[in-house]
């Protein structure tokens, strides 16, 4: 039997992946591990990965977040899989549960 991969080119991996960046919400992901103060378009909190004051950027339109402190950056799907120590197609699983995808 001929899977994704070899039929059309695709990594699987990549694509629920990409289906949790697209589906989730990434200021409700970092708001339960951070206080959130909205500055104009952007977010701004502490940073949960080097506790720095003020120093987690998040932006949700990109959905993407940054830390001016120790350089963190990425996605919803890389912040969840940091935070609960988990591997990348874990994180983006648990996402589409939880928003029941």
């Amino acid at each position: 039997m001929v899977g994704m991969r070899e039929r059309y080119g695709i990594n699987p991996n990549k694509v629920v992946i990409s289906r949790a960046v697209f589906l989730s919400n990434i200021a409700k992901e970092i708001f339960y591990y951070t206080d959130l103060v909205r500055e104009g378009s952007i977010l701004c909190g502490k940073c949960p990965f080097c506790l720095g004051r003020a120093t987690l950027i998040v932006a949700p339109k990109k959905k993407m977040f940054y830390c001016i402190r120790c350089h963190e950056y990425g996605n919803v799907v890389y912040f969840v899989s940091k935070v609960r120590s988990a591997r990348l197609i874990d994180a983006a699983n648990w996402l589409l549960t939880e928003y029941k995808f």
